[in-house]
């Protein structure tokens, strides 16, 4: 499951590094011009959050648990 969160990891990096090149960064809740790193680090984490659920409910409804009949 960590495995989605590569690509995430490594855009977030880009997006990060990208915008204090050019001053310019393709989400507000990710624009650390305005809200620091701090803001962004929180930010990013509640999105991480979302990832793991959302990607945890839909494994949870493809694999739905196998009850055991006698």
């Amino acid at each position: 499951m960590l495995s989605w969160l590569v690509f995430p990891a490594f855009y977030l990096t880009y997006t990060l590094i990208r915008g204090a090149l050019v001053n310019w960064y393709p989400y507000p809740f990710v624009d650390a011009g305005n809200l620091g790193y701090v803001k962004v680090a929180l930010n990013s984490l509640a999105v991480l959050a979302a990832i793991l659920i959302t990607g945890s409910v839909l494994l949870t409804i493809n694999n739905p648990i196998k009850v055991k009949q006698s």
